[in-house]
């Protein structure tokens, strides 16, 4: 009885959890390198655009054709809510097909839907709460289409794979190759990890999975081109061109520290934790039917690690150590996943036995605790204020859209805008107004980034979409982007 309150209770928090982020990506809009899709279109056109990103600027085909798509007749612009609020569904919904299969088709266990649902929703939330930066991961459209986008695609993979293993069928392949295909390219480190990984789980599991050589070569080559595409076309060249030679005497001690960040950022979760106590336990409960020793050793299993740290150590090498937070986001993900592929494997296959009452126990009250760590959480905590700051910030950018929108339907050229920082000032906020005006002024830590480089790219970019040839904002003059 106990734990039926307890799951009802937990769904119902983990609704309003997902219901606050979907709430969270009303109040966004677009920023920066989201701009840069439209004025490249505008030049170049749709197919023109993907040639220019390729030679110019970045080896990443995939996420320039899925940005290029979205923004089409400024559907982007114009409903920016959309893409947040299909990543969040979309990952829940990600992890669901995961779990599904895995517990069907691996366990011979057929959970309830509502158990599943459970376990998708915190295993959403938790990746978002150990990601360095969850901002970009999911309302920075540019960024989400480049990071997030490629991990949830990733879990479909997994899911399809496990079919490919067990079945064989050719439909299952061509899936799979689809999949490579748009995660590999998304981005480097996505590319590297999926990539290098893949090809070692085939050639050093051959003897232990029934996937004939056809089906394993075919995959295999579909990697290596994706990797060349990524890595060897011109626009990679240009991009890496943008940093000083690297040298690993220098790019070493960066990758050490980028690594030990995420270490951080995942380890210090106390939902994380609790995460992994729950699926050790679960490993002990319930033990998979196919030769899942066999085809995931232990040293396999230290092999994704090693694959995963080689990656990242890579592409810090080749940005010369300045790698930015979102793109750490990938490592983290990746790492999360095994996190919980080692501690379950731990329990389940080395056939560990814990006392029947602890885990009866355990069982009935882990929901009450999963409800407790989420609401007493710093993610709590920034979703909260991120929806207060995010209110008013969305209502003055808005304003200042619609003064930029008049002008330029008025003929002019030039057009003169207020500051965040000055209309925010202007607004009334009811209850105790210097404690909610002192909550306001901070930006919201989930949404917009007020770096002052990210800034000027802002009313630069502006500048081209409204067709304007300059826009001042306190006294500061900012002209449009001219693109040779």
């Amino acid at each position: 009885m106990f734990q039926k309150a307890g799951k009802a209770g937990i769904l119902l928090l983990l609704s309003f959890f997902i219901l606050a982020l979907v709430v969270l990506a009303c109040l966004n809009f677009p920023q920066s390198d989201d701009y840069m899709l439209f004025l490249l279109n505008s030049k170049y056109g749709f197919w023109g655009l993907q040639e220019w990103i390729y030679h110019n600027n970045t080896g990443r085909y995939f996420s320039s054709f899925a940005g290029a798509v979205f923004q089409q007749k400024n559907f982007l612009y114009e409903h920016y809510a959309i893409h947040s609020v299909v990543l969040i569904l979309g990952n829940v919904a990600a992890f669901y097909v995961l779990l599904r299969t895995i517990c069907h088709r691996l366990f011979n266990y057929r959970p309830g839907r509502v158990t599943l649902l459970i376990y998708s929703a915190l295993l959403f939330l938790t990746s978002l709460n150990i990601c360095p930066d969850a901002r970009a991961d999911l309302y920075w459209f540019s960024s989400s289409v480049t990071y997030r986008l490629p991990f949830i695609l990733s879990l479909f993979l997994v899911s399809v794979f496990i079919h490919l293993i067990l079945d064989g069928y050719t439909r299952e392949l061509v899936i799979i190759l689809v999949l490579i295909l748009m995660i590999m390219g998304s981005n480097e480190l996505s590319a590297a990890t999926t990539g290098i990984s893949i090809l070692y789980f085939l050639f050093s599991r051959k003897k232990t999975i029934a996937l004939s050589a056809r089906k394993s070569w075919i995959i295999a080559v579909a990697v290596a081109l994706c990797l060349a595409i990524v890595f060897l076309g011109p626009g990679a060249a240009n991009r890496r061109n943008n940093y000083l030679e690297p040298e690993l005497l220098t790019t070493f001690p960066s990758f050490i520290y980028w690594i030990s960040v995420a270490f951080w950022n995942i380890c210090k979760s106390p939902l994380f934790l609790f995460l992994c106590m729950d699926i050790f336990f679960l490993g002990i409960t319930f033990r998979p039917e196919y030769n899942f020793k066999a085809t995931l050793s232990n040293k396999t299993l230290f092999g994704f690690l090693a694959i995963q740290c080689l990656a990242l150590g890579i592409v810090v090498h080749f940005v010369h150590g300045s790698l930015a937070a979102r793109t750490l986001n990938v490592f983290a993900s990746s790492f999360f996943l095994w996190a919980l592929v080692g501690v379950w494997k731990i329990a389940a296959v080395n056939s560990i036995n814990w006392d029947a009452r602890f885990l009866k126990a355990f069982n009935n009250y882990k929901y009450l605790v999963y409800g407790t760590l989420l609401l007493f959480s710093q993610f709590s905590a920034d979703i909260s204020q991120s929806l207060f700051s995010g209110y008013y910030l969305h209502k003055a950018y808005q304003e200042r859209m619609a003064r930029l929108a008049t002008g330029a339907g008025n003929g002019q050229k030039e057009v003169q805008i207020p500051s965040y920082a000055e209309r925010l000032r202007d607004y009334s906020v009811p209850g105790n107004k210097k404690l909610l005006q002192q909550m306001m002024s901070v930006p919201p830590k989930l949404l917009y980034d007020f770096d002052p480089q990210e800034e000027t790219m802002n009313y630069r970019h502006l500048c081209n979409y409204f067709h304007l040839d300059k826009i001042t904002v306190d006294g500061q003059d900012y002209l449009k982007i001219d693109i040779r």
